[in-house]
């Protein structure tokens, strides 16, 4: 019997040592390699490695030119655990389609792969770079290159709707299993042509995805989409949407669509997604909430949205746009509910010079763009223009006016206009006092420039003489709706009130006093100069205090909670 058990150990550790091996590729090697776990003896094509790996084995790809398109994944399941095909260490593996109309991969029902360091170029036709549809979850792309990519040969040619190049589309194509838990990390997307379509697409049944730290320049139209409604991918009437996802950290710049608006990020449909630390720059919108289809799905909407931390700059056609066309003259898309655009900056999105198919008009479109939604905040954020010749920095499309719309907190500013326009429900008012008086909306809200470091590269507040300086609402939903971590990646609460804008003025050069209740759960006070302290802090508050010459508790201020405070001298920078 002991040597049974003994026996059926030693199979499982071998066919662990299988599941984990190595294997090697490379555009000199032989797919018929009687051992390509040797670095000297590797298979030639993607397509075999990929039918062959098991769960847990590492492919590399040696760098080099590879010839090759039209991998597909078998439909299998990686048992858990990934099979990852990535560079070698220091070597570009290339994947060269010589402008053929094909697809580099296809990954339909497939689990937990992991691909890393790949160059992908040179498709010309209606097509992919890679594609994940079906059932397929747990997939992962990173440190991977796209690039030359066209719907056309032609670089002048006007896409029609069936003109469409995805360099990454996952496709949510089951009505009932989603694809979930993916990642899009580090990647660079760069000099396509996508026509109709997206640099990075996901769209219908996906669950759970994440969006990083990728560059997408030049593609043609819109960088990154998270979708739903599109009966193309999937025509479930509650299964549709891309959701609960993550788009982080992206640098979207120089994306331009030859038909319609091309937003750097935008949201068709989605719903429970965060947008945050993004730059999107000279294109034609930076960001964009919408749901343009609905395909008679009864209250089909893009919904908990939140963009914030991020920074629209340079874009011809406006910084940020919220709401659908939703209107009795027969615009009748889906629409757009409870979410929220706080702490963003957008500033001089009116540049013709970054136009491609139309003129651009003074009256077109503001630096915040409005059309119909319910129940959405836009609170916190910096609205500022330096562009000559801009009379809107507001502008408002809808034919039905936007239900439950709460605006405050916000810094508007005009170099070139004291009395901008703002158009709301059609309806133009000379200047934000007009503004506000007449909807009662933006009370708080003021027309002063918020000091950047550099109106053109830097927009950092200058100084806590900045009239953004503790300028954003406080309240606890604000507070966690805004996010812990602004644009730079640093703390977005200091010193007991939010700044307006993506980024957090970081140290003051000026002695701070606590003189309020400290009601939220989390605070940083920082300062160069010293901190008095004028109110008991409570022991359900997590508190740091740091000042460069003293902490003091005044008299009657007390803590109860010195498990979660701290103090420290250590002085701060920005």
């Amino acid at each position: 019997m002991k040597t049974i058990a003994t026996f059926f150990l030693l199979l499982i550790a071998l066919f662990r040592v299988s599941a984990q091996q190595i294997y090697y590729v490379s555009p000199t090697g032989n797919d018929n390699s009687s051992d390509p776990t040797n670095i000297n003896t590797p298979w030639k094509t993607f397509s075999k490695a990929c039918i062959t790996a098991s769960a847990g084995s590492k492919v590399y790809f040696r760098g080099g030119t590879y010839n090759e398109t039209g991998i597909i994944f078998p439909n299998s399941v990686a048992n858990n655990n990934y099979i990852e095909f990535l560079n070698f260490p220091n070597e570009i593996p290339v994947f060269d389609g010589g402008n053929a109309n094909a697809y580099f991969i296809n990954i339909s029902n497939f689990n937990y792969v992991k691909i890393n360091g790949l160059h992908f170029k040179k498709l010309v036709g209606t097509n992919y770079g890679i594609k994940i549809e079906g059932t397929s979850h747990h997939i992962e792309i990173r440190n991977c290159q796209f690039s030359e990519l066209y719907f056309s040969s032609i670089p002048t040619a006007i896409p029609s709707p069936t003109n469409n190049f995805n360099p990454i589309i996952f496709c949510g194509s089951n009505s009932t299993t989603s694809i979930n838990n993916v990642i899009v990390d580090n990647c660079n997307i760069n000099n396509c042509r996508t026509g109709f379509s997206e640099a990075l697409t996901f769209v219908g049944n996906v669950d759970r995805f994440i969006a990083s730290n990728n560059h997408i320049n030049n593609t043609g139209n819109i960088g990154i989409v998270a979708a739903g409604y599109y009966n193309w991918c999937n025509n479930s009437p509650t299964n549709s949407q891309a959701r609960n996802g993550i788009i982080r950290g992206n640098l979207i710049e120089n994306c331009k669509g030859k038909v319609a608006i091309a937003a750097g990020i935008y949201v068709d449909g989605g719903k429970n997604i965060i947008i945050e630390q993004n730059i999107c720059r000279n294109g034609q919108r930076g960001f964009q909430i919408n749901c343009e289809n609905h395909h008679n799905i009864v209250n089909a909407r893009a919904e908990n949205i939140i963009i914030r931390n991020n920074l629209a700059i340079n874009n011809s056609r406006g910084g940020i746009g919220l709401g659908t066309c939703f209107a009795p003259s027969g615009c009748n898309n889906g629409k757009v509910t409870n979410s929220w655009i706080i702490n963003n900056t957008t500033v001089s999105n009116y540049n013709s010079a970054f136009e491609v198919w139309e003129t651009v008009r003074a009256e077109d479109f503001g630096e915040l763009n409005l059309d119909y939604s319910e129940n959405c905040v836009i609170k916190n954020n910096i609205f500022f223009s330096t562009a000559l010749g801009r009379d809107r920095l507001m502008n408002g499309y809808s034919e039905t006016e936007p239900v439950n719309l709460s605006m405050d907190n916000n810094i508007w500013f005009d170099i070139f206009d004291s009395t901008p326009y703002f158009v709301y429900f059609k309806v133009p008012y000379d200047g934000l006092l007009a503004f506000q008086t007449n909807k009662s909306k933006d009370i708080h809200s003021i027309f002063q420039n918020p000091n950047f470091i550099n109106n053109s590269t830097d927009f950092r507040l200058s100084s806590e003489s900045s009239p953004a300086y503790n300028f954003g609402e406080s309240n606890t939903i604000s507070i966690d709706s805004a996010g812990t971590k602004d644009l730079a990646n640093k703390t977005r609460m200091i010193n007991q009130l939010p700044d307006a804008g993506a980024y957090e003025f970081q140290c003051p050069s000026t002695d701070i006093s606590v003189n309020a209740p400290l009601t939220y759960k989390t605070y940083l006070f920082q300062t160069n100069q010293r901190i008095f302290i004028n109110k008991t802090i409570n022991p359900n508050i997590r508190a740091v205090f740091n000042a460069k010459k003293s902490v003091l508790f005044q008299a009657g201020a007390s803590s109860s909670a010195f498990d979660v405070l701290q103090t420290k001298t250590d002085g701060c920078t920005n």
